[in-house]
């Protein structure tokens, strides 16, 4: 078996390999086997930026990796149910898993899992470039390569493990676009006859899965490529058949600077939702709330809004009358699926810049110039945003005047 034991402390930053030294040291006082896995060892082995750090301990189940965390220090930051740990080791987060076998119940289902062996814990995974381990013993940088994970890293390719994969757990349909489309790699031919064949596995997974694969997407570096690879291959329409990215919104979301304004999160999901036709549906699927729900339905809304900025000349008053009410993840989306023209540049100019414009003047400077406390003032701070918004005034000293001239009208028109 290959060691890259000297690979592996080139690639990693001193603190990463700091505590990565620290987990191996408490494991071995416990007499415990202790490994990097999956897409720690892929990213080590491609090369690339390696920001997670996955150690899988082989012993008695839960209990094992109670004692490693424990003898490691640090503050635990999250438990799951399946015998994970996410630690916090001055400032390092490092995943703690037991290595386990997993059994799938029925299509859809979450796992059953049990404490296994090394080889277990390898044999339960998505791909073969994340099916390979790094010890951490005796034998440190020694890598364990049961599925070929190392060829196919050469090949650029993307492969299951078996036959069930997908049925087992679908969400890897999703993965399996993510991690072409980020690497650069392809299907293997027969893990992509298998892919299409499993889409509609798709939909057995709960909405809370399924919205957290997409969100993964989001967060990738390049989101739009990987989004666009979804839909090419059918993923995103295993998951709701009117999840589709604009084709106005490709060559932004594919440019290396791309980055948006509101959470990306938001942004890309309502984008996703655009050209639904049952935006309520889409919502329900992925099991959406709160502000993930607010941007999905404001979509239609955005879009009607978007209708009435047509035409050759719109006061920027106007615009924000119009926009100033919506939801501003759902007008982003909206932006980047228009085509070229006015109403995108009125958009795009609205988040930018007219949301922002306020009056200088606040109510108590306004009450000072003599408009009387009430109704009026609030009119007043409107009136003043509105001229400003449309150039009428433009400097403090405007807003002044305008204030002054309109407190002398009221004070003409107060009964004698």
């Amino acid at each position: 078996m290959p060691n890259v034991g000297g690979l592996l402390e080139s690639r990693l930053c001193p603190e990463k390999l700091g505590v990565i030294r620290a987990a191996a040291a408490a494991a071995a006082r416990l007499r415990l086997p202790l490994y990097l896995v999956g897409g720690t060892v892929r990213d080590i082995l491609l090369p690339t930026q390696v920001s997670d750090l996955d150690v899988a301990v082989v012993g008695d189940g839960p209990d094992a990796v109670n004692r490693v965390a424990k003898r490691l220090g640090g503050r635990v930051l999250a438990r799951s149910q399946f015998g994970t740990m996410k630690l916090d080791v001055a400032g390092t987060v490092i995943d703690l898993a037991m290595a386990r076998t997993e059994t799938y119940p029925r299509p859809g289902a979450l796992p059953e899992v049990a404490p296994g062996g090394i080889e277990d814990d390898l044999a339960r995974r998505d791909f073969s470039i994340n099916a390979m381990a790094m010890s951490l013993g005796d034998r440190f940088g020694e890598v364990l390569d049961p599925f070929g994970g190392r060829s196919d890293l050469a090949a650029r390719l993307i492969r299951v493990l078996h036959p069930r994969s997908f049925a087992d757990d679908a969400t890897r349909i999703l993965r399996a676009a993510r991690y072409a489309a980020r690497h650069g790699f392809r299907l293997e031919a027969e893990t992509a006859e298998m892919f299409h064949r499993g889409l509609s596995y798709v939909d057995a997974v709960s909405g809370d899965r399924v919205r957290n694969e997409l969100e993964r997407y989001f967060a990738e570096r390049a989101a739009g490529p990987a989004l666009l690879a979804a839909q090419d291959l059918g993923a995103l329409r295993s998951v709701h058949p009117d999840l589709a990215l604009p084709e106005h919104a490709v060559p932004t979301l594919s440019a290396p600077s791309f980055d948006t304004l509101s959470p990306r999160r938001l942004v890309l999901l309502a984008l996703l939702a655009y050209s639904a036709a049952d935006v309520h549906g889409v919502s329900q699927r992925l099991n959406l709330s709160g502000r993930r729900a607010e941007a999905v339905s404001s979509v239609p809304r955005v879009k009607a809004g978007c209708r009435r900025l047509e035409g050759e000349s719109i006061p920027p008053s106007r615009i924000v009358d119009v926009l100033q009410p919506l939801d501003n993840a759902a007008i982003e989306a909206c932006t980047l699926a228009l085509p070229p023209g006015a109403v995108r540049d009125r958009t795009q100019r609205y988040l930018t810049e007219l949301r922002h414009v306020r009056p200088a003047l606040n109510g108590s400077g306004i009450i000072a110039l003599g408009v009387p406390e009430g109704p009026q003032v609030g009119e007043m701070l409107a009136k003043l945003r509105r001229a400003r918004l449309d150039g009428l005034l433009s400097t403090p000293e405007d807003e002044e005047d305008y204030v002054r001239r309109s407190a002398r009208s009221l004070r003409a028109c107060e009964p004698r």
